[in-house]
């Protein structure tokens, strides 16, 4: 999402503003983000959508955010 150093907090904030409202936590979300961050801005997808996404799937299927954001690449990747 190219966030320059400046913005750094505030992804931060993000990602423990879902930890804090989800069954998933701070440190997987950021893993899955980095697995699918560039696809997802391609795509068009915002920061916060993804977040949302990357949260409800873990919630659900319990699968590693490794393996979320993976799929969500690939997702991404077929729609363009």
């Amino acid at each position: 999402y190219k966030v320059s150093a400046e913005d750094a907090l505030s992804v931060v904030d993000k990602l423990t503003a879902v930890d804090l409202v989800s069954a998933t936590d701070a440190g997987g979300l950021a893993e899955g983000m980095s697995e699918v961050a560039a696809s997802a801005s391609n795509a068009g997808v915002s920061m916060d959508k993804l977040l949302g996404y990357l949260a409800a799937t873990g919630e659900v299927t319990q699968e590693s955010m490794s393996t979320i954001g993976n799929t969500f690449k690939t997702i991404f990747a077929r729609m363009s």
